[in-house]
């Protein structure tokens, strides 16, 4: 037998515990705590996967070939939406709200109803003569909505630049009245230069949709011949010839509006201090300047990486952003346009939709010929290399 201890020292025993309700209680709730937090966290890794930017799940064609497309409208109006206890603020907040959903809404109208009808035109079989003339007389009508359509992008494009200057306004007077809202030194919003890029690119793909279709090239000047060959032939045709000026009005109208490859151009040439000064707001002028900026920092690291969404057509828009910018201010801002310039090292090529690609360089390069003389030789020399190995590197990729 063990002896047992001699002097002062004892035994020493744990606690003892018979695992009482206390214990058992604070366990079960541990747990229950630990599996709330798993569950919450792959909750919160969804929404971060959904609302992310980057690439998720792909759409399997063999495995699901067909696809239900929807587009969800919200029935709460912008008026419903916006309250605060500030009324200045409101005001403010619901016109940049509604010129968001206006740009929105115009962007949708273009590529769904006017790319798709312009990059198709004369596709298919070769029909007669005649009957392609009847195409191209369908084809005024649509031109008609068109032209409404850039009439209505133009008017948004210089609301947004005069809602704009009346925020941004410098403290002072002007017209006998403070024209000064709020203090916006730390205001910034680019989501309203975010749309209203969009928009301007919207007018871009167009312009470049016409250059690119060859029968609307090849079919328009035989169809005004045709209108022409009418006044001299009225015994073979019964038509009312007193309204023949002014569907060939119409004709020049839209030959000039649409189908002279300007419609962006005319958009940036607009006068735009008619209630509002625009041109000579310096507040305005930076903080346009600043905007530019951050889009084109928010997009360039993802532009050729395989998480990249819609940065090409957002560069597009930044490109066209800054050519308004140049427009209003006349800022031969170098270090801007060179940061611009160079992401043709990652994308020489932009795809706009269909058989329609736009370079950036051609771009800037077609619209100010200002810009050349901002940039050294070696910048505007290499930009043709980098175009011809790109393309031939994707053509090495393709699948034989």
């Amino acid at each position: 037998m063990v002896p047992p201890p001699s002097g002062d020292q004892d035994w020493q025993f744990d606690k003892f515990s018979d695992g009482g309700s206390k214990d058992l209680v604070l366990n079960a709730q541990l747990k229950r705590y630990t599996r709330f937090l798993a569950t919450h966290k792959q909750a919160l890794r969804r929404i971060e996967d959904a609302l992310g930017s980057n690439i998720t799940q792909t759409w399997d064609f063999d495995l699901n070939p067909t696809e239900l497309k929807y587009l969800p409208y919200e029935q709460v109006q912008v008026l419903d939406l916006i309250r605060t206890e500030n009324k200045i603020c409101n005001k403010i907040i619901t016109v940049f709200a509604a010129l968001c959903c206006e740009c929105k809404f115009l962007v949708h109208e273009c590529e769904r109803k006017y790319l798709p009808a312009i990059l198709f035109f004369g596709e298919g079989e070769q029909d007669a003569k005649e009957q392609q003339q009847t195409y191209m007389a369908q084809f005024v009508s649509l031109l008609q909505d068109l032209s409404c359509y850039v009439n209505r992008c133009n008017e948004v494009v210089v609301n947004i630049l005069q809602q704009l200057s009346a925020l941004y306004t410098p403290p002072g007077i002007q017209n006998g009245r403070s024209m000064r809202l709020m203090d916006v030194s730390d205001l910034h919003l680019p989501i309203i230069y975010d749309h209203l890029g969009d928009l301007l690119r919207c007018l871009i793909t167009l312009d470049e949709c016409f250059r690119s279709n060859v029968q609307i090239a090849e079919k328009w000047p035989a169809f005004k011949r045709i209108i022409t060959s009418v006044k001299n032939n009225v015994d073979k045709v019964q038509i009312d010839l007193s309204r023949l000026p002014a569907f060939e009005k119409i004709l020049v109208a839209l030959e000039g509006q649409l189908l002279d490859g300007r419609i962006f151009q005319n958009c940036i040439e607009q006068i735009f201090d008619t209630a509002v000064t625009v041109t000579k707001n310096p507040l305005l002028q930076e903080e346009f300047a600043l905007m530019i900026r951050q889009l084109l920092v928010n997009i360039e690291p993802k532009l050729g990486e395989f998480n990249e969404l819609d940065g090409r057509l957002k560069y597009v828009g930044i490109c066209a952003l800054f050519c308004l910018h140049y427009q209003l201010y006349r800022v031969d801002d170098k270090r801007q346009l060179k940061a611009i310039w160079d992401v043709y090292k990652k994308v020489p090529i932009v795809y706009l939709c269909g058989n329609v690609s736009w370079t950036a360089n051609k771009f800037l390069l077609d619209k100010y010929s200002q810009f050349p003389k901002l940039l050294d030789k070696k910048a505007l020399q290499a930009v043709e290399q980098q175009r011809i190995t790109y393309l031939q590197n994707k053509e090495s990729s393709l699948t034989k």
